[in-house]
Formats: structure tokens, C-alpha cells, sequence
């Protein structure tokens, strides 16, 4: 999955020329390969219907569906959240959805990868303070580094518009500084040392 924090870059020429603006994209095609027994292909099809999909489309359903359902691969899970924090329908929905999943999968390391682009959904869909706190506090103390990176990322955009939720964070971050990984080290300090600074 192409993100932010850890790209994957598994682009492929047809997804290049359905993204072209030339050759509108097949929805229909992309549902049909999300049952691909390839996980490429299933991969590349929740991709291109995260960047193409629009509201009121049925693939939403399908997504959603998927998200849900412990008969699909946690990487497959994890393709539909990334899929639905883009295309950003039915927010309330999803974002509950998501919530439960990051709470039921939380000490499983199987779910490492789902628990990290469930929480970057959350953050695209929405900006309910509450709900982010709630997210981050369980990306900030969660067993992947990545899902503390994103931890990190999300207590940094609250505390710039909201100083009072530092109650929530700073010992949570603060225990970040002695992180096994030297970037999670580094980006807790500098929230720290900002903080008190006031930056």
C-alpha cells in the first residue's frame, strides 16, 4: 500500500493507464479483481479504487464488507482501509468500524500492518478530536514502530491546535524518548522539548 510512512511500490501498467485520464477507470473490474487469487492483484485493485472511487459507488459496500470480515486476509483488511480513509465515504461508519478493529486486533502482531493503516483512515476521514486522542493513544503504546510513528504524528497535529489535551499525551510520549527505534526517539524529544518551548 502507497503511503506516506512506508510506500510500497507495487504500481502496475494497467493501473497507470486506467489513472492516465485517458482510459476512464473500471470500476467493475477492480471489484472483480479484489477476489484475485493473486494478493497483488487484490492489492492493486483496493489501490485503484481508493484513488478512483467516488460516492454512492457500490465498491464502497464491498469495502466495507471486506474490512469486516475475518475471512479475508488481515492484509486484504488492511488494503480496504487504506481504500476507504481515500475515497472518504460514509465516514462515520468506516471510522467506527476501524475504532473496534484497532481495539479487538490490538496485541496481535499479525495485525501490525492493519492496526497502522487503520489508523492513518481514521486520521484522512476524520477530525474529531476525541476520536484522534483515541487513536492516538493506542498507536503511541502500540507493539509495531509504525503505528507509534503514526502515534506520534497525530498527538503532534492535536497539540498544535489543542494545548489542553496534553494531559492525554506527554507521558505517553515522553516514554517514547526511550524507544528501542532512534527515529521514534528523536521525533518523541523534539515534541517534548517543542512543547515546553511552546512551539
Amino acid at each position: 500500500i502507497i503511503t506516506d510512512c512506508d510506500p510500497l511500490k507495487t504500481s502496475t501498467s494497467k493501473r497507470n493507464d486506467d489513472m492516465d485520464g485517458i482510459h476512464p477507470p473500471d470500476l467493475d473490474q477492480f471489484l472483480i479483481d479484489l477476489d484475485d487469487p493473486d494478493p497483488l492483484v487484490r492489492q492493486e485493485a483496493a489501490i485503484a479504487l481508493g484513488d478512483s472511487c467516488r460516492d454512492e459507488h457500490p465498491c464502497i459496500e464491498v469495502l466495507i464488507e471486506r474490512l469486516q470480515s475475518p475471512d479475508q486476509t488481515l492484509h486484504d483488511r488492511a488494503c480496504a482501509a487504506w481504500a476507504l480513509g481515500r475515497i472518504k465515504a460514509k465516514a462515520g461508519e468506516v471510522v467506527a468500524i476501524l475504532l473496534t478493529l484497532i481495539e479487538e486486533l490490538n496485541d496481535q502482531s499479525e495485525a501490525d500492518e492493519f492496526r497502522h493503516f487503520a489508523a492513518e483512515a481514521i486520521e484522512r476521514l476524520t477530525e474529531d478530536s476525541d476520536v484522534l486522542v483515541i487513536v492516538a493513544k493506542h498507536c503511541l503504546t502500540d507493539r509495531d514502530w509504525q503505528c507509534r510513528m503514526k502515534g506520534l504524528y497525530i498527538a503532534d497535529r492535536l497539540l498544535q491546535r489543542q494545548a489542553e489535551v496534553r494531559g492525554s499525551f506527554m507521558p505517553l510520549i515522553e516514554a517514547l524518548m526511550s524507544d528501542e527505534v532512534e527515529e521514534i526517539r528523536e521525533r518523541a524529544r523534539r515534541l517534548v522539548i517543542g512543547f515546553e518551548k511552546g512551539v
